[in-house]
């Protein structure tokens, strides 16, 4: 809140693929922290406090991210 995003968090879905269905039909509860990298959530963090801002966004916003367990440009 005040610009700076709270946590990364995960949803695991009930059927095993995050499908139509299991996000608005059975969804399941967002999961608190995310089990990513550090790294990987640190970069989700940055990523949502620039689209908020880039947005002039204000209150409290969302990013989904998706993340692949693969080397990216931006992985140490």
């Amino acid at each position: 809140m005040d610009g700076e995003p709270l946590t990364v968090t995960e949803i695991v879905p009930r059927t095993g693929f995050y499908d139509y269905d299991a996000k608005y039909g059975r969804a399941a509860p967002p999961r608190p922290p995310a089990r990513i990298p550090p790294h990987a959530a640190e970069a989700a963090m940055r990523i949502a406090r620039l689209a908020h801002a880039s947005l002039g966004c204000r209150g409290v916003t969302r990013a989904d991210l998706r993340y692949d367990d693969i080397k990216t440009f931006w992985s140490s």
